[in-house]
């Protein structure tokens, strides 16, 4: 087991690894000789198409780590630190990330359900990203990267969305009451008036709350019987 600790240490054996293992909770275990993944260090490792799902993950230093592909549905990664980390085509559908530093990660990939409450996703690049009915209430998405995210029924209650980029976002019945978008952009009234609620939100300037009531109160068009 040294020898492998050793090897998978080493920055020049890290494409062999990825070219012919798949990382498994119980693989990891047994490479770090610990009984538990949570709390580990998992720092700046290629973890690409591991399978995770459900793992408990909790407090686990993953900084700087490879999750391209990887599987954590479900997976417990409360207070985990993922800055820098990419997960880019990962599937973390129903994880929970709670309280979790996702600060500068590439999250280029699903979170539909994820409960992202209070979780540090400044900086994030979240281009096209699955959202949809995620809990991301309190989150931290300063400056995150949103372009073309999918939000659909996601909760945003009270989250920081200063200096995000929202163009061609879908935000179709997401939650953004107390929601701050000071300086966000690519938000337009007609985006705003998706969402289910933007109750008290502090929204970019220039736009009204009373301009996306408006918006909200039109008359439909009458369709041809």
């Amino acid at each position: 087991m040294a020898d492998a600790k050793e090897a998978f240490n080493k920055v020049e054996v890290r494409a062999l690894f990825d070219k012919t293992y798949v990382w498994t909770v119980k693989g990891l275990q047994y490479l770090l000789g610990v009984d538990s993944l949570a709390g580990a260090d998992l720092s700046d490792k290629v973890l690409r198409r591991a399978v995770l799902e459900g793992a408990d993950l909790s407090g686990t230093n993953l900084s700087d780590t490879d999750l391209t592909g990887a599987n954590l549905m479900g997976a417990n990664l409360t207070r985990a630190n993922l800055s820098r980390a990419n997960l880019s085509g990962a599937n973390l559908s129903n994880a929970i990330l709670h309280q979790a530093n996702l600060t500068d990660a590439v999250l280029i990939t699903t979170l539909r359900g994820a409960d992202l409450r209070e979780a540090g996703l400044a900086g994030a690049n979240l281009t096209e990203a699955d959202l949809t009915e995620a809990k991301l209430t309190g989150a931290d998405l300063h400056a995150a990267e949103m372009t073309g995210t999918q939000l659909p029924g996601a909760q945003l209650v009270s989250a920081k969305l200063t200096d995000a980029t929202l163009r061609a976002a879908n935000p179709t019945g997401a939650n953004l009451a107390g929601a701050n978008l000071t300086g966000a952009q690519g938000v337009s009234p007609t985006m705003l008036a998706e969402a289910s609620s933007i109750e008290n939100a502090i929204l970019p300037s220039g736009i009204q709350h009373s301009l996306i009531e408006s918006i909200k109160n039109r008359p439909q068009p009458q369709t041809a019987s």
